[in-house]
């Protein structure tokens, strides 16, 4: 993500042979879409998501 890119990366877990470490259960193909996170924006899904733990963590 140093390029700060979009980027998407495709597994193709119908063969059999998954080498990627987790059991997804589809025996199909997935496409995982990366992109980049700005640490200073405002609407920073991380941030946003941080808070709403906090949040119901306290309810």
């Amino acid at each position: 993500m140093r390029n700060k890119k979009t980027f998407t990366i495709i597994y193709d877990t119908s063969d059999g042979n998954t080498k990627i470490g987790i059991n997804l259960g589809c025996n199909g193909v997935i496409d995982v879409l990366f992109e980049p996170i700005d640490a200073q924006d405002i609407l920073n899904p991380v941030l946003i998501l941080n808070s709403l733990s906090v949040y119901f963590s306290s309810i």
